[in-house]
């Protein structure tokens, strides 16, 4: 921005200098022309400057001569401060659009001269010169526009891994399913889940309501004929127990028969 200013007060300068050559110019002029009438007028018979209409019209003559150097001036003048403002505006331009476009970055090369406005990274840091220069970055010569970031800690990834199985060994970030909720573990060897080492995620969702009564469905084909059921043979009487045991025809002992009940 120095090397800006500095060309705004060229210009600036520049014109000023114009606008007084100018006026030193109407200055002359002016003066040579008053000095050309007076002599002419010095030439003139006395009863001739002394007549009053003459005397008018050799003043409204200076005036005209003095009014139409002095629009002259203006005129140029305002050519000159036309161009000045056209000079500015089109550096004002020329500034904001390099301003708006960074130059191409490229990597600080210790044995090359650097110059205005070049942008390099050194270091995993980005600086830009201030002015032609062969100092390395971090010196008075450029300027720090990114300094390099810290690396990160080791990141962590969910890790999912189905029912919980209590014989299992769980790290951090480990993903259970448990009696339908789902859970996270907090930390390495989290113990039993649920338990103090894991987080819910998500709880099970509750029973829904009982849905309406389908239509009857079609009558089914009718089986094979069972077998016939086992009928008993014979009885075996339990004199201790007061009871009798039938023998089915099965060979199988039937319900027994508790007498003391009859």
């Amino acid at each position: 921005m120095e090397g800006i200013g500095q060309a705004l007060g060229l210009i600036q300068g520049q014109l000023q200098t114009a606008i007084d050559k100018l006026r030193d110019q109407l200055d002359a002029t002016t003066s040579k022309l008053h000095d050309e009438i007076n002599t002419r007028l010095a030439r003139l018979p006395l009863e001739v400057k002394t007549w009053e209409p003459v005397g008018e019209a050799l003043d409204q003559i200076r005036q005209q001569a003095h009014e139409q150097a002095r629009s002259e001036l203006q005129a140029a003048v305002a050519t000159l401060r036309d161009g000045f403002d056209t000079v500015v505006s089109k550096l004002h331009t020329e500034i904001n659009t390099r301003l708006a476009r960074l130059p191409l970055v490229k990597a600080w090369e210790p044995d090359a001269v650097h110059y205005t406005s070049d942008v390099v990274t050194h270091n995993g840091s980005v600086y830009q010169a201030r002015k032609d220069t062969g100092k390395e970055p971090g010196h008075q010569d450029w300027i720090l526009l990114a300094r390099a970031g810290r690396d990160g800690c080791d990141g962590f990834t969910p890790n999912i891994c189905g029912v919980f199985d209590a014989r299992e060994t769980y790290a951090r970030l480990d993903i259970v399913e448990c009696d339908g909720a789902s859970f996270v573990a907090c930390r390495d060897n989290p113990g039993a889940c649920p338990g103090d080492g894991w987080q819910i995620l998500s709880k099970p969702g509750r029973r829904g309501d009982t849905g309406e009564t389908g239509p009857r469905g079609e009558k089914g084909d009718k089986g094979d004929r069972g077998e016939a059921a086992p009928t008993i043979i014979s009885w075996a009487v339990d004199g201790v127990h007061y009871r009798a045991i039938p023998t089915m025809s099965n060979g199988k002992p039937g319900a027994p028969l508790d007498l003391l009940s009859q």
